[in-house]
């Protein structure tokens, strides 16, 4: 494996941790890194997905099995996780995490499984969507037709995917893959900087795709060299978001500076994803939280 992708990933990562700091910023350079900037995030790890699914994946045998381990588990465990936490303090201390669910039957339907939009832990939709894209690359490379009732619950109750661009994203991370070795180094680098230029102009509510393809092709040409963390930033993206719910009140009430308070959370998050990491690297049981990374 390309080993720059785990920085790529990484950087990824972290913008969409950015997304999910509590903050009053409404303009500015700081609302912009905070609130615009990070959007790329999920674009980006959408082509990488694709990406390492052509390049990769798709050349082993079980991708179902694979995937369950990989995505299903975690995302079951960093959501039931969420879910008992919240309802336990909700029930103890009377205090209601809760903004956008309610303690009732919704909290399993949409709160766990995630029938018509994001889950309790908002971030792990993308696990969700991308776990779906999966099963259907299975069907169609694998021929793995009984895997289409997987879909079945989702069309008839809810949304297949909450995000469509992610598809659209995954299939051109596969279309790279397909032609990096038939062009030049800086082919498609160039490609998508001309795309944006043209989409800024005519289409700006959607440049940010091709700068995503930009910032993906571009940074994967660069000669980097990075360590193999893909656990700890798949932990980062699974626990960031609950960390931060549970410890803004007591840094809201002790940090009034708006940027510091945001650079805690972000240093929070960080530290206890980097914790989790170093702990399941002692002790393997805990590597089921990361499917086995």
């Amino acid at each position: 494996m390309n080993y720059s992708i785990e920085l790529i990933r990484l950087l990824a990562v972290v913008l969409i941790t950015f997304t999910h700091t509590r903050h009053n910023l409404e303009s500015g350079p700081a609302f912009i890194l905070l609130e615009e900037v990070p959007k790329y995030g999920t674009l980006i790890l959408s082509i990488i997905s694709g990406y390492l699914f052509w390049s990769k994946s798709r050349l082993q045998p079980g991708l179902f099995e694979k995937k369950v381990k990989s995505l299903v588990i975690p995302y079951l465990l960093a959501n039931g996780l969420v879910l008992l936490m919240v309802t336990l303090v909700y029930l103890v201390l009377g205090y209601n995490y809760l903004n956008r669910l309610s303690f009732d039957f919704s909290l399993l339907t949409e709160g766990l499984f995630s029938l018509n939009g994001p889950p309790i832990n908002p971030p792990t939709y993308f696990v969700r969507d991308i776990f779906l894209i999966f099963v259907l690359m299975d069907v169609v490379f694998n021929r793995r037709w009984w895997l289409l009732l997987i879909f079945l619950p989702y069309a008839i109750f809810g949304k297949v995917l909450l995000r469509y661009d992610i598809l659209g994203l995954f299939v051109l991370g596969m279309v790279l893959a397909y032609r990096q070795l038939k062009t030049g180094k800086y082919t498609y680098s160039l490609i998508f900087a001309v795309l944006t230029i043209a989409a800024l102009i005519w289409l700006p509510d959607y440049s940010k795709y091709p700068v995503a393809a930009f910032l993906f092709c571009f940074l994967l040409t660069l000669p980097l060299r990075f360590k193999k963390i893909g656990g700890f930033t798949y932990l980062l993206h699974l626990y960031h978001s609950p960390i931060m719910v549970m410890t803004y009140p007591l840094l809201a009430r002790w940090v009034p500076n708006t940027l510091l308070n945001v650079g805690l959370q972000i240093l929070l998050a960080v530290s206890f994803a980097w914790l989790l990491y170093r702990l399941s690297e002692r002790w393997k049981p805990l590597k089921i939280l990361s499917g086995g990374r």
